[in-house]
């Protein structure tokens, strides 16, 4: 026991309790502040998912088999992906499930740029 009558023990769990308080209250405004932009954005990812798949790139007709199928519906996948990043950050969702839509995303574009320069 210290001469403030404070064990070291006492003071770790009167710090745990303070930093899981800080935390609460930060995750518990943030998506507040964020969800009109998220909103925003994924408003525009939805408009350019739609947009994609109405415009067909031109290699689309050079090319064949998973190349074809990647390049003519990985683009607006990739963007449909974004825009349900945008809603699940809008949302305030769990950290994990923002980070499985973010990979999700990241992969699809990868193949797409896979299949574009391949």
């Amino acid at each position: 026991m210290t001469s403030t009558g404070v064990t070291p023990d006492t003071a770790d769990a009167a710090d745990t309790a303070d930093t899981a308080q800080y935390r609460q209250s930060r995750h518990a405004v943030q998506p507040r502040r964020r969800a009109p932009a998220a909103w925003g954005a994924a408003g525009l990812a939805t408009v350019l998912a739609v947009l994609w798949l109405l415009v067909v790139p031109e290699k689309v007709a050079s090319v064949s088999g998973w190349q074809e199928a990647v390049i003519r519906w990985g683009h607006p996948l990739c963007w449909i992906l974004l825009a349900a990043l945008a809603v699940v950050l809008a949302l305030g969702a769990s950290p994990r499930v923002r980070t499985v839509t973010a990979v999700a995303a990241a992969l699809c574009y990868a193949t797409l740029l896979a299949a574009v320069l391949l």
